[in-house]
């Protein structure tokens, strides 16, 4: 069935290197998990309702029926219909640690009646709240994230890497200064011991 012509579909992808979109994001909740033994269509809706329902930018967000919604926010003008009209769930296309440990799941959700030219005029609002809109899996845990805890999990996994990193080399960094510090007190007193004979043979001529 075709949607009426002021209906704008909306389709937030996942904020990843590989999709080449750069989501401004100035707000972040407080950490949420969601408890999930597989990611489904369903537990991801479920998870994406919950953070819906946490973000303090949505006035109203009320369910009407399945996958449809009563939704108002403060960020930009609407206050109307919101409709999920698909949903996917797949990996992130890499096998690298530790994004292998994570899928993906993203919504597509349109806001009925909300025209073009107002998505174009506050794209910076509605960004802010569209990061919500797509989830990450974590296959460890069996839990669906924000995309915020997801950032910050993999900024934890790096900045760990990096400390170990730096443990490894510490001890080879002091073992290679002692050495370039016997070298330069070798040095040094090689020049002293060569000034100060050359001072005895200058007194003993």
């Amino acid at each position: 069935m075709e949607r009426r012509k002021d209906t704008y579909s909306l389709f937030v992808v996942g904020c990843t290197a590989r999709h080449g979109i750069t989501l401004f994001l100035c707000l972040a909740l407080s950490p949420l998990l969601f408890a999930a033994e597989q990611p489904t269509e369903t537990s991801l809706i479920e998870a994406w309702e919950v953070l819906q329902k946490s973000d303090p930018n949505i006035a109203t967000f009320e369910k009407i029926s399945d996958r449809s919604y009563k939704f108002k926010t403060t960020l930009f003008p609407f206050d109307g219909k919101l409709i999920i009209s698909n949903v996917m769930i797949y990996n992130m296309g890499m096998e690298s640690l530790p994004y292998k440990d994570f899928m993906e799941g993203s919504l597509k959700i349109e806001l009925v009646g909300f025209p073009k030219e107002l998505l174009q005029k506050y794209v910076y609002q509605y960004y802010i709240w569209a990061r919500n809109n797509t989830l990450y899996y974590d296959k460890k845990a069996e839990k669906w994230i924000s995309s915020h805890d997801f950032r910050e999990i993999i900024h934890k996994i790096a900045h760990n890497k990096n400390k170990a990193r730096d443990e490894k080399l510490e001890p080879f960094l002091y073992g290679l200064l002692g050495v370039e510090l016997i070298i330069a007190l070798a040095l040094l007193v090689y020049h002293f011991m060569k000034n100060h004979h050359g001072k005895d043979q200058s007194h003993t001529a």
